[in-house]
Protein backbone atom coordinates (compact mmCIF):
# COMPACT_ATOMS: atom_id res chain seq x y z
CA UNK A 1 0.00 0.00 0.00
CA UNK A 2 0.36 3.93 -0.36
CA UNK A 3 0.66 6.89 1.80
CA UNK A 4 -1.14 9.68 0.45
CA UNK A 5 0.23 12.88 1.65
CA UNK A 6 -2.41 15.81 0.85
CA UNK A 7 -1.03 19.56 0.86
CA UNK A 8 -1.14 22.57 -0.77
CA UNK A 9 2.65 22.44 -2.10
CA UNK A 10 2.89 26.00 -2.27
CA UNK A 11 2.64 26.62 1.51
CA UNK A 12 3.90 23.18 2.82
CA UNK A 13 6.07 21.74 -0.37
CA UNK A 14 8.87 21.75 1.96
CA UNK A 15 8.24 20.19 5.10
CA UNK A 16 5.77 17.78 2.68
CA UNK A 17 9.20 16.53 1.09
CA UNK A 18 10.79 15.92 4.69
CA UNK A 19 8.03 13.83 5.75
CA UNK A 20 7.97 11.92 2.76
CA UNK A 21 11.10 10.83 2.93
CA UNK A 22 10.99 10.34 7.26
CA UNK A 23 7.52 8.00 6.25
CA UNK A 24 9.19 5.94 3.12
CA UNK A 25 12.25 4.92 6.00
CA UNK A 26 9.96 4.05 9.12
CA UNK A 27 6.95 3.10 7.20
CA UNK A 28 8.82 0.93 4.42
CA UNK A 29 6.26 1.94 1.82
CA UNK A 30 5.83 4.24 -1.08
CA UNK A 31 4.93 7.41 0.27
CA UNK A 32 3.14 9.74 -2.28
CA UNK A 33 2.70 13.63 -2.33
CA UNK A 34 -0.62 14.20 -3.95
CA UNK A 35 -1.83 15.81 -6.87
CA UNK A 36 -3.51 18.82 -7.96
CA UNK A 37 -4.70 17.32 -11.14
CA UNK A 38 -8.03 16.25 -11.76
CA UNK A 39 -7.55 13.20 -13.49
CA UNK A 40 -4.92 11.58 -11.55
CA UNK A 41 -6.66 11.80 -7.66
CA UNK A 42 -8.45 8.91 -7.99
CA UNK A 43 -5.81 6.58 -8.77
CA UNK A 44 -3.71 8.16 -5.68
CA UNK A 45 -6.75 7.59 -3.07
CA UNK A 46 -7.76 4.13 -4.21
CA UNK A 47 -3.96 3.34 -3.61
CA UNK A 48 -3.31 5.03 -0.54
CA UNK A 49 -3.73 1.62 1.89
CA UNK A 50 -1.37 2.61 4.54
CA UNK A 51 -3.62 6.13 4.95
CA UNK A 52 -4.11 9.75 4.00
CA UNK A 53 -1.80 12.54 5.77
CA UNK A 54 -4.03 16.31 5.83
CA UNK A 55 -0.83 18.93 6.34
CA UNK A 56 -3.06 22.06 7.66
CA UNK A 57 -2.10 25.00 5.88
CA UNK A 58 -4.17 28.55 5.22
CA UNK A 59 -5.85 27.31 1.72
CA UNK A 60 -5.07 22.95 1.66
CA UNK A 61 -9.20 22.84 1.83
CA UNK A 62 -9.93 25.80 -0.72
CA UNK A 63 -8.77 23.40 -4.22
CA UNK A 64 -11.59 20.98 -5.30
CA UNK A 65 -8.86 18.23 -5.86
CA UNK A 66 -7.71 18.15 -2.37
CA UNK A 67 -11.27 18.12 -1.22
CA UNK A 68 -12.12 15.14 -3.06
CA UNK A 69 -9.31 13.61 -2.16
CA UNK A 70 -9.82 13.94 1.13
CA UNK A 71 -13.83 13.10 0.88
CA UNK A 72 -12.69 9.66 -1.48
CA UNK A 73 -10.15 8.52 1.64
CA UNK A 74 -13.02 8.92 4.17
CA UNK A 75 -15.95 7.13 2.21
CA UNK A 76 -13.02 4.05 1.47
CA UNK A 77 -12.02 4.37 5.33
CA UNK A 78 -8.55 4.78 4.90
CA UNK A 79 -6.96 5.90 8.26
CA UNK A 80 -6.50 9.68 8.25
CA UNK A 81 -4.53 12.19 10.08
CA UNK A 82 -4.28 15.53 10.47
CA UNK A 83 -1.20 17.38 10.86
CA UNK A 84 -0.93 21.15 11.54
CA UNK A 85 2.07 22.68 9.92
CA UNK A 86 3.24 25.80 12.64
CA UNK A 87 3.39 28.85 10.92
CA UNK A 88 1.64 27.58 7.43
CA UNK A 89 -1.93 29.40 8.30
CA UNK A 90 -4.35 26.85 9.54
CA UNK A 91 -8.06 28.45 11.52
CA UNK A 92 -9.28 25.50 13.07
CA UNK A 93 -12.36 27.65 13.68
CA UNK A 94 -12.82 28.78 10.02
CA UNK A 95 -13.29 24.93 8.36
CA UNK A 96 -16.56 24.19 9.65
CA UNK A 97 -18.19 27.48 7.78
CA UNK A 98 -15.71 26.97 4.75
CA UNK A 99 -17.12 23.76 4.19
CA UNK A 100 -20.11 24.80 4.31
CA UNK A 101 -20.52 28.05 1.72
CA UNK A 102 -18.02 26.21 -0.73
CA UNK A 103 -20.09 27.33 -3.60
CA UNK A 104 -19.53 30.73 -2.63
CA UNK A 105 -15.77 30.07 -1.13
CA UNK A 106 -14.75 28.68 -4.14
CA UNK A 107 -14.32 29.96 -7.66
CA UNK A 108 -16.40 29.01 -10.33
CA UNK A 109 -13.97 26.98 -11.79
CA UNK A 110 -13.16 24.99 -9.05
CA UNK A 111 -17.17 24.63 -8.32
CA UNK A 112 -17.08 23.33 -11.67
CA UNK A 113 -14.42 20.93 -11.20
CA UNK A 114 -15.59 19.63 -7.62
CA UNK A 115 -19.44 19.07 -8.97
CA UNK A 116 -17.93 16.99 -11.77
CA UNK A 117 -16.20 14.88 -10.08
CA UNK A 118 -18.45 14.26 -7.46
CA UNK A 119 -20.85 13.37 -10.40
CA UNK A 120 -18.55 10.94 -12.06
CA UNK A 121 -18.66 9.07 -8.69
CA UNK A 122 -22.29 9.57 -7.66
CA UNK A 123 -22.18 12.02 -5.28
CA UNK A 124 -22.98 15.60 -4.54
CA UNK A 125 -21.74 18.44 -2.82
CA UNK A 126 -24.03 17.93 0.30
CA UNK A 127 -22.13 14.58 0.90
CA UNK A 128 -18.44 15.51 0.64
CA UNK A 129 -19.65 18.50 2.92
CA UNK A 130 -21.25 16.48 5.66
CA UNK A 131 -18.08 14.21 5.97
CA UNK A 132 -15.89 16.41 5.68
CA UNK A 133 -17.28 18.53 8.23
CA UNK A 134 -17.03 15.31 10.71
CA UNK A 135 -14.00 13.84 9.76
CA UNK A 136 -11.37 17.27 9.72
CA UNK A 137 -12.85 19.33 12.43
CA UNK A 138 -13.27 16.17 14.67
CA UNK A 139 -9.68 15.20 14.19
CA UNK A 140 -6.92 15.78 16.81
CA UNK A 141 -4.45 16.96 14.66
CA UNK A 142 -0.40 16.19 15.02
CA UNK A 143 1.37 19.90 15.70
CA UNK A 144 4.38 20.17 13.26
CA UNK A 145 7.55 22.44 13.45
CA UNK A 146 9.29 22.01 10.08
CA UNK A 147 12.01 24.78 11.92
CA UNK A 148 12.32 22.18 15.49
CA UNK A 149 14.68 19.87 16.28
CA UNK A 150 15.48 16.25 14.70
CA UNK A 151 14.33 14.83 17.74
CA UNK A 152 11.15 16.89 17.83
CA UNK A 153 10.62 16.17 14.27
CA UNK A 154 10.83 12.64 15.04
CA UNK A 155 8.91 12.62 17.87
CA UNK A 156 6.17 13.89 15.79
CA UNK A 157 7.31 11.67 12.61
CA UNK A 158 5.98 8.86 15.31
CA UNK A 159 3.14 10.41 16.52
CA UNK A 160 1.79 10.97 13.39
CA UNK A 161 2.42 7.19 11.98
CA UNK A 162 0.86 5.75 15.78
CA UNK A 163 -1.90 7.95 14.95
CA UNK A 164 -2.13 6.12 11.64
CA UNK A 165 -2.44 2.66 13.13
CA UNK A 166 -5.17 3.53 15.26
CA UNK A 167 -7.22 5.05 12.96
CA UNK A 168 -6.55 1.99 10.56
CA UNK A 169 -8.16 0.22 13.68
CA UNK A 170 -11.21 1.99 14.09
CA UNK A 171 -11.53 2.16 10.24
CA UNK A 172 -11.42 -1.86 10.14
CA UNK A 173 -13.86 -2.13 13.24
CA UNK A 174 -16.47 0.25 12.01
CA UNK A 175 -16.39 -1.46 8.74
CA UNK A 176 -16.70 -4.96 10.18
CA UNK A 177 -19.39 -3.58 12.42
CA UNK A 178 -21.40 -2.06 9.38
CA UNK A 179 -21.13 -5.65 7.48
CA UNK A 180 -22.77 -7.71 10.11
Amino acid sequence: GTLLIVCSRHECGGPARLLQRQFGELMQCEVVIATDQADAWRDEVERASRGVVLLQSKSVLRHPVRLLQLFEASRLRHPLVCVNVVGAGYDFAAVKPLLQSLHSELSQAHMATLQAELTAINHGVGALTRSLSHAVPNAISVFFNPAAGDEMFDAASRDIIEKLGRSAELSASVGADEEK
